[in-house]
C-alpha cells in the first residue's frame, strides 16, 4: 500500500513542479542549439581534418538518435560539409 501512496504523491508532486513544461523547453533549446553546433564543429575541425572525415564520425553516433533525428543531422553536417572552405573559416571565426 506505501508503494502506491508513494506513486501518489510524486504524480501530485510533478504536477505542480511542472515538470513535462521544464523538459520541454530544455528539448526546444537543444534542438535550436544543434545546428550552430554542427557547424561550428565542422569549421573547427577542417581546420585540422578533411570536414568529410567529421560527417562520418556524425553517422556512426548516429545509432544513439532515433532514425528521423539522425537523418537530419547527417543531412545538415553534409550540406556544411560540402560548403564553401572559406564560409566554415567565417563560420569559425564567428
Amino acid at each position: 500500500m506505501s508503494f502506491l501512496l508513494t506513486i501518489w504523491r510524486a504524480c501530485r508532486r510533478l504536477g505542480a513542479t511542472q515538470l513535462g513544461l521544464l523538459s520541454a523547453g530544455v528539448a526546444f533549446y537543444a534542438l535550436l542549439a544543434v545546428f550552430p553546433a554542427i557547424a561550428a564543429v565542422l569549421a573547427l575541425a577542417g581546420l585540422f581534418t578533411e570536414p568529410q572525415h567529421v560527417v562520418t564520425q556524425l553517422d556512426g553516433m548516429s545509432v544513439l538518435l532515433p532514425d528521423q533525428a539522425a537523418d537530419i543531422l547527417l543531412q545538415q553536417a553534409s550540406d556544411v560539409a560540402g560548403a564553401n572552405d572559406d564560409g566554415l573559416s567565417l563560420a569559425l571565426m564567428l
